[in-house]
């Protein structure tokens, strides 16, 4: 199975986890790594996550399925740096977006940016 993990640690844990994941995967960017492994490999590669893991570890995996598809399996120390998905948060924002259309109100049933 083709997987690829991404790290978002700080600090000392950087450092332990890239160590771990250098040893079974190819590095593929600053934080990420992608490699074909068993299941077998997958448990020992996530058992010594954990042996290494503290407050600033944060480890994703992902199943790589098919060029469109990816499964998210689990997730090594903390999980808030990432969704309920297993991705990586970025470019949000809480202030609200100027839409342009053209009538006064908007039209029931079309999805516009930035709207509920």
């Amino acid at each position: 199975m083709m997987v690829t993990f991404v790290s978002q640690c700080e600090k000392n844990a950087l450092k332990k986890t890239r160590r771990v994941l250098d040893a079974f995967a190819d590095r593929i960017g600053d934080n990420t790594w992608q490699t074909v492994i068993t299941k077998d490999g997958l448990l020992t590669v996530k058992k010594m996550l954990r042996q290494t893991a503290s407050k600033s570890t944060a480890v994703s995996c992902h199943w790589i399925r098919s060029r469109a598809r990816s499964q998210f399996l689990w997730v090594v120390g903390n999980r808030h740096k990432f969704n309920s998905l297993g991705v990586v948060p970025v470019n949000t924002t809480e202030k609200e977006v100027p839409m342009d259309f053209t009538q006064d109100k908007p039209k029931n049933f079309v999805i516009y940016e930035n709207t509920h």
